[in-house]
């Protein structure tokens, strides 16, 4: 069996985490939504259980961002009309006999760490996931083979439907692998887990901004 392929999936940044525009302004949420994926990628590509790291979008910015960490990048079709549309045609894209991580793109405080912890635990199961830190969404979801027929579901409430549809749910101690943040309060408790350097340049840089404005 091949090594573990990661896939992060990216809608455009545009309207990206739309809740964050109480605090920042358009061009700063943008800003900070592409730190946070830099730092997700970047734990990612770190991690020595995981052997390839794709991100699949179709976004032009996104994609220039992530070659430029060492990240491949899988163009998402543009029939593709959901985030779960997308995952399974990125899925058909990988080596069969390989493992697939799907990992969400807003994780600023994952360590490498957690993901080679996340990815031991359980091995001998079909699929495993992690839920969030609300334990109502899911941040990442694990399948032993990618030629194993199964549809994601990630959207509102897909801790408990992938629950439904036979995914394990596996816990441990991993704060970064599981606070995604979509809102300014799970922002807060990130960055009181500990960010990595390009989210916490991008809070520092709209920081400034405020202080010169």
């Amino acid at each position: 069996m091949s090594g573990i392929h990661a896939l992060v999936p990216v809608k455009g940044l545009v309207n990206a985490k739309s809740r964050l525009s109480a605090r920042f302004t358009d061009d700063e949420r943008q800003d900070l939504v592409l730190a946070m994926l830099t730092d997700t990628v970047r734990a990612a590509l770190a991690a020595e259980s995981i052997e390839r790291v794709a991100v699949v979008t179709g976004d032009p910015i996104v994609a220039d961002a992530v070659r430029a960490l060492g990240c491949e990048v899988l163009r998402e079709p543009a029939w593709c009309t959901s985030l779960n549309e997308a995952l399974n045609w990125a899925i058909g894209q990988v080596n069969p006999s390989a493992r697939v991580l799907i990992l969400q793109a807003d994780l600023p405080a994952l360590t490498a760490t957690e993901l080679a912890a996340f990815t031991a635990a359980s091995p001998q199961a079909d699929r495993v996931f992690v839920h969030d830190q609300h334990e109502t969404g899911t941040t990442a979801l694990l399948l032993r083979s990618a030629s194993m027929p199964f549809e994601p579901k990630f959207g509102v409430d897909s801790a408990l439907r992938h629950r439904d549809a036979g995914v394990q749910l596996v816990e441990g101690d991993w704060p970064g692998l599981r606070h995604d943040v979509d809102t300014a309060d799970d922002l807060d408790v990130a960055v009181s887990i500990g960010v990595g350097p390009a989210t916490r340049a991008a809070l520092a840089l709209a920081s400034a901004t405020v202080q010169r404005g």
